[in-house]
This record gives C-alpha cells, sequence and structure tokens, in this order.
C-alpha cells in the first residue's frame, strides 16, 4: 500500500510540474500578450491541477505498471519522483526545441531564442534532479534532502515564468493607402491541394490543355509552404508578401482564457496529438482571431482606383479588405458540361457519401469561376478568387493502392474540371493580362506516424492531407514572364512583391518576400527598374 500510494504521489507531483511547463510553453508562443499577476496566480494553481489531471494519471498507470514489473521490489517516494520529473522535464525539453524549429514564420528571433534557452532549462533541470538524487543516496538518504529539492524543482519553470516574460511582440500595423494603378489586368486564381505529383500521376494521359498552356507560355515550379500547417496563414502570407509574424494571422480560431489571460490566444504549441489539450480544462472560449493588420495586395491595388473583385480568398480579413461571398447556384448542372456530368455519375454510382461534399463544393467553384469571368469580361483589372474541388476530392478519393481505379478516374475528371476552369478565366482575360494559378499546399497520404495514429483509433480516415506540408505549385503566365521557365521552390511571401512588380508597382518596403528575378525576362529587367515604397 505504502509503495503504491507513494507512486501515485510522485505522478501527480511530476503532472503539477508539466501543467507549469505547459504554460511557460503557451505564454512563448503567443508574445502578442502580456502576463498579467491573474496569469501568475490564477493561470499557475489552474495549470498545476490541470497537468496533475492530464499528465499525473497516465504517468502513475505507467509507474505502478513498471513497478509490479520490479519483482515485488516496488519504487519509493524518491526513486518514483526522481524518475518520472526527469521524463517530464526532457519531453518539454524536446516540445520547447521543436516549437522553436518548426516556428521560424510565426515567431520573432527573440521569441525562438527564449524556446531554445528553455529547452536547455529543462534539460538542466533534469540532470541536476538526477543529481540531487544521487546526492541523496550518497548522504545515508536523508529525507530533508528530497524534501527541500520538491519545491526547489517547480520554482524552476515558475521563476523562469517570473523572470524571464515572454519578450513583446505585436504585429505589424500598415494602413491600407494607395500603391499606384497597375499596368495590366491581373488574375490569380488559387487552386488548393495542386501540387506537381498530382498533374504527374492522375493528370498523366489527360486533356489538360490549359495546364500544357502554362507550362510552355510561362514559369512554373513548387511552392514551399511553412510549418506548421495552418492554411490561413498560408494564403494571408501570399496576399501581404510577408510572414504571420508580421501579418498576426495564424490559426482561423483563437481561444480566449479571461480567466489567465487579458488577449486572445493565437497560436498553440504544436504537439503530434494537437494543441488543444493546452488549454487547461478545456476552458478557453473559440473566437473570430482579429484579421491581418497588413493589407492585401488588391487591397492597396484598389485604394489605387484599380477596379477590384475578390471571390472568397482564404485568410482572417476586415472588412475593407472587401472579400466577397460566393453564393452558389441552385441547379448545379446547369451549364450542361459533359465533365461535370461524367464526375456525377462516377461519384453517385460508386463514391456517394463522398459525392455530395465534392459535388457541392465543385458548384461554388463554378459560381466563383462565372463571377470572376463576368468580372473580367465587363474590364475589372484585379481579380482574385480561390477554388477547392481538387482538395476536397484528393482529401476523400485519394488512391493509396495501385488498383483503385475508380479513385484515379474520379480525381482524373476532376483535373480536367479544374483545367477546363482555367480556360475559361483566360479566355476572359485581356491579352496583356497576367496570369498567377497558385496553391500554397499539396497533399500527401498519411506518413507512417499518421498511419499508426490511426490504426490505434487517434485519427481520422485513410485520407491525404496537406498536414505534412507537401510543396504546392505556382504558373505564371504574361509579358515578362520567361516561357517555358522551370523554378526552384519558392516562398509563400515571394508571391505579391513578385506580382508587384511584374504590374509595374512599386515593393511595399514591409513586405519579407523576394522578387522571383529566373521568372522575368532580362529585356524586362532592363527596362522596369526596382521601386520601393512604404
Amino acid at each position: 500500500m505504502k509503495v503504491r500510494a507513494a507512486i501515485w504521489m510522485a505522478s501527480l507531483y511530476a503532472g503539477s510540474v508539466a501543467g507549469v511547463l505547459s504554460l511557460v510553453l503557451l505564454t512563448r508562443l503567443n508574445p502578442d500578450i502580456e502576463p498579467s499577476a491573474r496569469t501568475f496566480f490564477i493561470g499557475v494553481p489552474l495549470w498545476m491541477g490541470w497537468g496533475a489531471f492530464l499528465v499525473g494519471v497516465p504517468l502513475g498507470l505507467g509507474a505502478w505498471i513498471v513497478g509490479r514489473s520490479m519483482h515485488g521490489r516496488g519504487w519509493g517516494i524518491s526513486e518514483g519522483t526522481v524518475a518520472l520529473l526527469a521524463i517530464v522535464f526532457c519531453l518539454a525539453a524536446a516540445l520547447s526545441w521543436t516549437n522553436s524549429e518548426i516556428h521560424p514564420e510565426f515567431l520573432s528571433q527573440t521569441g525562438r531564442r527564449q524556446l531554445e534557452q528553455d529547452a536547455v532549462m529543462w534539460l538542466a533541470a533534469a540532470l541536476i534532479t538526477i543529481i540531487v538524487y544521487r546526492v541523496w543516496q550518497r548522504s545515508g538518504r536523508r529525507q530533508w534532502i528530497v524534501w527541500l529539492m520538491l519545491p526547489l524543482v517547480i520554482l524552476v519553470p515558475i521563476g523562469r515564468l517570473v523572470g524571464e516574460p515572454t519578450s513583446f511582440f505585436k504585429s505589424l500595423e500598415v494602413k491600407a493607402q494607395a500603391l499606384g494603378r497597375s499596368s495590366r489586368p491581373l488574375l490569380v486564381c488559387g487552386i488548393e491541394g495542386l501540387d506537381i505529383s498530382v498533374l504527374l500521376t492522375q493528370g498523366s494521359g489527360r486533356n489538360l490543355s490549359n495546364f500544357d498552356r502554362l507550362t510552355e507560355e510561362g514559369a512554373r515550379g513548387p511552392m514551399s509552404p511553412f510549418r506548421p500547417f495552418l492554411d490561413q496563414a498560408h494564403w494571408t502570407t501570399m496576399a501581404t508578401g510577408t510572414f504571420p509574424r508580421t501579418h498576426g494571422v495564424m490559426f482561423r480560431w483563437g481561444w480566449q482564457y479571461p480567466v489567465a489571460f487579458d488577449g486572445t490566444l493565437r497560436l498553440l504549441p504544436w504537439t503530434p496529438q494537437g494543441s488543444r489539450l493546452f488549454l487547461a480544462w478545456d476552458r478557453g472560449m473559440r473566437v473570430e482571431p482579429p484579421p491581418s493588420t497588413v493589407p492585401p495586395l488588391w487591397q492597396r491595388m484598389a485604394f489605387s482606383q484599380t477596379p477590384t473583385t475578390i471571390l472568397d480568398w482564404p485568410g482572417i480579413w476586415d472588412e475593407g479588405a472587401a472579400v466577397r461571398r460566393v453564393r452558389p447556384p441552385l441547379d448545379p448542372w446547369a451549364t450542361g458540361n459533359s465533365l461535370e456530368a461524367s464526375l456525377g455519375a462516377i461519384l453517385v454510382g460508386n463514391f456517394p457519401r463522398a459525392a455530395s461534399e465534392i459535388l457541392s463544393t465543385l458548384r461554388k467553384d463554378e459560381a466563383r469561376v462565372e463571377q470572376a469571368r463576368l468580372a473580367l469580361e465587363a474590364g475589372r483589372e484585379n481579380v482574385w478568387l480561390s477554388l477547392h474541388t481538387l482538395a476536397v476530392g484528393r482529401r476523400l478519393l485519394e488512391p493509396h493502392r495501385t488498383g483503385e481505379t475508380g479513385r484515379r478516374e474520379a480525381l482524373a475528371l476532376v483535373l480536367e474540371l479544374v483545367d477546363d476552369q482555367i480556360g475559361r478565366l483566360m479566355e476572359a482575360l485581356p491579352e496583356d493580362g497576367l496570369v498567377a494559378i497558385v496553391s500554397p499546399y499539396g497533399f500527401a497520404p498519411p506518413d507512417p506516424f499518421e498511419r499508426l495514429r490511426r490504426l490505434l483509433g487517434f485519427g481520422g480516415n485513410w485520407r491525404a492531407s496537406a498536414e505534412g506540408c507537401p510543396e504546392g505549385a505556382l504558373f505564371l503566365v504574361g509579358d515578362g514572364v520567361v516561357a517555358g521557365q522551370r523554378l526552384v521552390p519558392i516562398g509563400l511571401e515571394d508571391i505579391a512583391p513578385t506580382l508587384c512588380y511584374l504590374l509595374d508597382l512599386p515593393v511595399a518596403q514591409y513586405m519579407e518576400g523576394r522578387v522571383i528575378l529566373e521568372a522575368v525576362q532580362p529585356e524586362w529587367l532592363a527596362t522596369h527598374p526596382l521601386r520601393v515604397v512604404e
């Protein structure tokens, strides 16, 4: 009985320490929220209790099983506490280091350095815990050494939270103002889930004449997204030319935890099992996050009196961005397109569960394409839209085995439909127009870790996803663009400054991307000097 009680005491204490470590990591990833007295006096006890329950109980079960396997010798409270505390501190160090590595676009250099320092501190705490234990053994197992160590151990993360507060960092606030009148029309079409691999596999042997035209007449190459996968941040970066740490858009949702924090949490720690676990007792209220503090390129062009139409471009935007929400028509097959009819027949006959979602998304995309086409024909010079049928189709129908011919046929038809939509848009664009087909990320089948999760019941269905952030794709066509040029991987932040340059507009100084010079003809470079404005 004493051994069992010792194990549980050690586990609950280690869980409490894990709770405080989680609070430190949460504050590090939200540098725009200044910790208040409530963060310390209320947040620390809350996260300690949450850690004791969520981390301590599983640790206790594991320690009890290990203790039972030790031929009845068991663990004392000292051995169990030291072992579990060392495990907790090592895991915290790994999480802090991992989050510093995968958040370079979301955090400042100072914020990343603090996370790296945290990782070193937690490893040092684990080592000190083991050293104190060895001293205790050599000193004749004097109990006062252990009781002195316990409060000191939990004071390490609390001291780090208070003595080394997170360096305050606020997103850049840019006023939407005129950038200049563009020299020619612009069409930007974002296609979610498009990558080179799907064109080479599902599109092989199909009639993709418009993709072929894009390849022959312009420059194309892969786009490198950043981790972790937060789609709204990716789309916002393409439109603003800035990283998430600058425009402030992190995730599609924000979380308010008024008991401990004054502002809105916009970035939660990354873990293989998700991030919502870091909100103690799941008491955070899900809210709409603040909009981008940097205006998109189209908004600055609109301020320059450029006729602009924006159709469902993803991101978190304020009303000034003027993003129009498109409502699909009641009859999705009013056009009588044979490709649409063929796809509908295959889906309804073979994949009834996926048919409704794919056809509904296709109906919305068709409405966007039609409105974009009409806007171009009416003389709108700046048209941005996004298409999502390919992404939904790949999530639901991506084949994982060679024999799944029905899935391949359905996806091939989806690609042909996307190709047809691009063709209709390009036909409506004036001859001197600039075309940019962009995809911030592609899709990939589940990796081995994800497959293991789903095998154990922790994941969803066997679907392709963008969680691993495989490369997207970029196609550029227009005057000044090198025909047939193959590009090296391009950053999402490079899109906006490159479009500015090819439209003969100055590049905004706050933009963090570069102009993709390898896609620009030498003659254009010689006659169009690069200009920079605020």
